[in-house]
């Protein structure tokens, strides 16, 4: 019938909870994202795929598109642990390319460049810059003319519907005849007009006045058969 009766002492210490801060959750490849840790005093991140780390708050470069999954585990003072994960999603960034297309003027004195723009994921804005101060806001298509001989890079910089950037350009090499070779007229009565090409004579030449009508002659007359009409004459230089 006899009783007793002891006591013991537990010291039960906190355990910590775990919170992961970021600077996004989403991100395009290439991207950095600055991570914070919270609720311990050590810290051990666990970037699956990427790497590890033990600071409190690092900085991750996600060179990759795709969705990690983070980890972190951390620890207080007395032993006690904690583990959180967090997803972040990472796009891939877009990948245009430039596609020109020659338009030449029959005469030489211009050529007009449509550019298409093949990208990898849907765009949400363009811009175009062709190198000889046009420029324009199309997504996928753009035009643009050149009438001075030289080498001009087009370039094109999009932002797609995830707000990823991306960047290509290609050199166009613009060679016009129109700067070496031209011809003169003289207008006579009736509508005759005589024509003299300032190009080489070992060369031939392609008149055009009105369809039909050509010549091959280097310096030809034509008759126009209306005086109050305007007439576009082009030489062909072959």
């Amino acid at each position: 019938g006899c009783l007793g009766s002891s006591t013991y002492t537990a010291e039960v210490y906190p355990k910590p909870i775990a919170q992961i801060i970021s600077s996004s959750t989403t991100a395009c490849a290439g991207s950095s994202i600055n991570f914070m840790g919270t609720g311990g005093n050590s810290y051990f991140w666990d970037f699956v795929g990427i790497g590890t780390s033990n600071s409190s708050n690092p900085t991750v470069v996600f060179p990759f598109n795709g969705t990690y999954n983070i980890l972190l585990f951390t620890s207080n003072t007395y032993g006690c642990s904690d583990t959180i994960a967090k997803q972040i999603q990472i796009f891939a960034k877009p990948t245009p390319t430039i596609f020109p297309g020659y338009n030449y003027d029959p005469c030489g004195k211009f050529i007009c460049v449509s550019f298409t723009c093949a990208a990898t994921t849907p765009l949400q804005n363009s811009y175009w810059s062709f190198g000889n101060g046009q420029t324009s806001s199309n997504l996928y298509t753009a035009i643009s003319c050149y009438s001075v001989n030289g080498i001009y890079k087009a370039k094109i910089s999009v932002i797609d519907t995830n707000g990823c950037t991306g960047v290509d350009s290609t050199l166009l090499n613009v060679a016009l005849i129109n700067n070496i070779y031209d011809f003169t007229y003289t207008v006579g009565v009736n509508g005759s007009v005589t024509f003299s090409a300032t190009s080489l004579p070992s060369l031939t030449w392609n008149w055009n006045f009105t369809a039909p009508n050509q010549s091959i002659l280097q310096n030809p007359t034509f008759i126009f058969p209306d005086t109050t009409q305007n007439y576009n004459v082009c030489l062909i230089i072959k």
